[in-house]
């Protein structure tokens, strides 16, 4: 009796596993897709960054390798850490801070969790 329960035990483990695999599978595949729908898009992904005000941006946008001095970001966005599907234009203007360009955000919504 005892093997035949280990036996039972054993299968609904393996298949447990089995379908959290599949879902994660499933999942990456969904990111990736919508990643690449967005970029398609015109979006570029990026991360709110909330600074101390002695740096002179309160606000920068960081994407892979530089960051962003939003002057027109909705208050809902302002939020470290906040991951981000953004579109922008650069402006043409003095720099408030030294580690950001200035750019004007047309579009931006938060990357689904």
């Amino acid at each position: 009796m005892k093997p035949l329960l280990a036996l039972f035990a054993l299968a609904f483990c393996l298949s447990a596993s089995c379908n959290s695999s599949q879902q994660t599978t499933t999942s990456e595949a969904d990111k990736a897709a919508k990643t690449q729908m967005m970029t398609e898009a015109g979006f570029t992904a990026a991360t709110v960054i909330v600074q101390p005000q002695e740096a002179g941006c309160p606000v920068v946008i960081k994407l892979e390798n530089e960051y962003l001095d939003p002057i027109d970001l909705k208050e809902e966005f302002k939020k470290d850490q906040l991951e981000v599907w953004v579109k922008f234009s650069r402006l043409r203007r003095m720099n408030r801070c030294d580690m950001a360009s200035p750019v004007s955000i047309s579009e931006i919504q938060k990357k689904a969790e």
